[in-house]
């Protein structure tokens, strides 16, 4: 009952609370768009992206692991989180997924996603500093 008082709540505030996750989105899509490595969420024409959450995707060319990006974004007071595993690995549907099957777009997201803070109260200043400390750790400043 308190869990559905509390989502009843929200959705009378949705339309302002989207808003602002896309006003944060927009920002960190601004300032991460141009650091080699890092691959910011497509949204279509045809298609609003709510950014429930931010993610990115840390690739090769990073220069550093996704696991260590996430280690020295959390030395440097920043908490971030990986993507869910694979439906595939999920224990409550292993009995609906053959063993054999391969599913390479979902292994590659698991093992190269990253969440980033995206509060609905998070500031210019800390999405800023989220993006900087990626750009140090990317140029290899930070290690």
């Amino acid at each position: 009952n308190i869990q559905a008082a509390i989502g009843v709540a929200q959705l009378e505030h949705i339309e302002e609370i989207i808003k602002l996750k896309r006003e944060i989105a927009y920002k960190y899509n601004e300032l991460l768009k141009d650091i080699p490595g890092v691959q910011i969420p497509f949204e279509s024409k045809d298609v609003r992206n709510v950014y429930w959450m931010y993610s990115i995707l840390i690739k090769e060319n990073f220069g550093v692991s996704r696991d260590r990006v996430k280690e020295l974004l959390f030395k440097n007071g920043i908490d971030t989180r990986f993507f869910f595993t694979g439906m595939h690995k999920q224990p409550s549907l292993k009995e609906f997924v053959n063993a054999c099957e391969k599913f390479p777009v979902s292994e590659m997201l698991e093992q190269q996603g990253l969440y980033l803070p995206c509060a609905i109260n998070l500031t210019e200043q800390q999405i800023e500093q989220v993006a900087s400390t990626l750009k140090d750790i990317q140029s290899g400043k930070i290690k």
